[in-house]
């Protein structure tokens, strides 16, 4: 029963203490000291604070026979030890433990040495268990160690022993039970805390992700008035920013934020040219105060005048760090979404240009071949001479056009065919063509002029070989996703390999391999002594990697 007698006061007071903690645990300054600690600053409130709950635990205790006190002074240690290790906890001890000693009493000296043991009882526990500091279990072992050691080192320390033996036998086990209890219940209120920042912090970085989403799709185009009013709009619509502004030298850009904000800024556009991160304060006449804007310079072109970003600050220090963090995040944010699209326009134009330079190399020796064909007919049959000159001019006409790159199966098959009627018209019957072609393919798009270096292989380098006709056969093939064109060719026995044709075969693969980055192919099938078989194949659609192929 005796043991009653203190265990209800001590909860009592436990119960003060517990629900000031939660309340200033609310508090972002609270989060600050427990989580962040960024700065030395925030490792001596963290100190301070612990060391307030453990005197406080002193000053509500509970009298005994010679300066002796029930106390739940071993709270604010122990829990200080597992939250920030050992050198923190044994601070809060000391510190605790010396406003003990200074009280005096028979366990003064004891008691104050027990609280730097609980403080680095704590701290052990926190570096044991780092990843696991706020386990309950643990914060359960912890009370009963820290206070286990402090009834040994009372035992051991205050003479006469007895003396110390009766105090301990009369305080110990409700100090045991209800410190212990209180440093779990401190646990759990931290764990709370932690538990709601967790989530903002998740909440943040999901609200930092749209909004890179939005920058990295404004930023596919040059940074105008318009696109950055809507960067500005979308970053206040996600945070609880009060005022952002973006600016050019002499002019306000876009703003988001309190009109007489936007009036000050506007009037004071000099304020704006600066080179460095910086803090500027904009203020009327009227007002010794103002407004605090926190400024980064935008370095997009070293051509351009520099972008400013503002963001405005809210006067209380601890907050202000985060916005100060997260505009500092967001300038690096926009610059870099400004070089990766000013990289890949530039991937973009060199790979055109590559297509181009591929697109290019025709064999010369097609003109002259087909003019001194046109020549003969000229003599022979005028009516086809001039059919094969619209040929020639439509043909040439498409090899030098800036027009699209990419096109249907069934536009590449018609500009073929003014290719194929020139070399009908120069081999005669010795060159036979045939279709096989799908009518469901006909749309589907490929790249420009892959088929002629095919086509012109096969006659080149076959069918021309031929003591007899050839024949030349094109067949398209469905597989579903993906679909294939064959270019096959009756092969000459006389002629052992694709001498000169390598370097064509070559541009196919590059082309393909600069458009479809890996999903299309194309291989040349020689196996079959009667025929050799040139095939591509293409996925399905328009849009591959992100490029749309259709203005490609």
């Amino acid at each position: 029963m005796k043991y009653f007698v203190l265990l209800l006061p001590l909860f009592e007071r436990l119960f003060i203490v517990w629900a000031l903690a939660y309340a200033f645990s609310q508090t972002a300054i609270f989060w600050n000291m427990v989580q962040a600690r960024t700065k030395w600053t925030d490792n001596v409130l963290f100190v301070l604070l612990f060391s307030g709950i453990s005197i406080l635990g002193t000053y509500v205790g509970i009298p005994l026979d010679e300066g002796a006190i029930a106390n739940i002074r071993p709270l604010g240690p122990i829990v200080a030890g597992l939250i920030g290790g050992p050198w923190l906890g044994m601070a809060v001890g000391a510190i605790a433990g010396s406003h003990r000693w200074y009280l005096g009493g028979i366990t003064g000296l004891a008691c104050g040495i027990a609280t730097v043991l609980e403080g680095l009882v704590g701290g052990l526990f926190h570096v044991k268990y780092k990843k696991n500091f706020l386990s309950l279990k643990l914060a359960f072992l912890a009370g009963v160690f820290g206070e286990v050691i402090q009834v040994l080192t009372v035992l051991l320390i205050t003479k006469p022993f007895k003396k110390g033996l009766d105090i301990e036998v009369v305080v110990g086990l409700p100090m045991i039970i209800v410190n212990t209890v209180g440093v779990v219940g401190f646990i759990i209120i931290v764990r709370e805390v932690f538990t709601k920042y967790s989530g903002m912090i998740v909440t943040q970085f999901n609200r930092f992700i749209e909004i890179e989403k939005v920058i990295s799709e404004v930023m596919q185009k040059p940074l105008t008035k318009g696109s950055s009013q809507g960067i500005i709009d979308h970053i206040m619509a996600h945070t609880e920013l009060k005022g952002l502004v973006l600016t050019l030298p002499g002019e306000v850009i876009s703003f988001c934020g309190p009109e007489t904000d936007l009036k000050l800024l506007s009037a004071q556009q000099s304020k704006f040219l600066v080179q460095e991160t910086t803090k500027v304060n904009f203020r009327s006449s009227k007002s010794r105060l103002g407004v605090n804007y926190y400024c980064v310079p935008l370095v997009l072109d070293k051509d351009l005048p520099d972008w400013v970003l503002g963001v405005r600050l809210s006067g209380r220090s601890y907050y202000d760090t985060y916005i100060t963090q997260f505009t500092d995040g967001l300038a690096d944010l926009i610059q870099n979404q400004y070089i990766a699209a000013l990289a890949k326009s530039m991937e973009e134009q060199m790979a055109l240009s590559q297509l181009k330079a591929l697109q290019a190399q025709i064999q010369p020796h097609f003109l002259f071949n087909s003019l001194s064909t046109i020549s003969s007919l000229c003599r022979t049959d005028s009516n086809q001479a001039r059919d094969l000159i619209l040929d020639l001019a439509s043909y040439f006409r498409k090899t030098i056009s800036d027009e699209e790159q990419m096109i249907s199966l069934e536009k590449e098959l018609e500009d073929l065919g003014a290719y194929l009627r020139i070399e009908v018209a120069r081999f005669g019957d010795k060159l036979v063509i045939e279709y096989d072609v799908k009518p469901q393919l006909m749309k589907q798009c490929m790249p420009t002029f892959m088929l002629q270096p095919l086509v012109e292989n096969a006659i080149k380098h076959g069918i021309a070989h031929l003591v007899g006709s050839g024949t030349l056969r094109l067949v398209t093939i469905d597989h579903g996703d993906t679909f294939s064109i064959e270019v096959e060719n009756t092969k000459a026995s006389n002629v052992e390999s694709c001498k000169g044709c390598g370097q064509a075969l070559k541009n196919i693969s590059k082309r393909l391999e600069l458009i479809y980055k890996g999903t299309a192919s194309f291989n040349l099938d020689t196996s079959d002594s009667r025929v050799t078989v040139a095939r591509l194949t293409f996925p399905k659609g328009v849009e591959y990697e992100g490029v749309n192929l259709s203005h490609y």
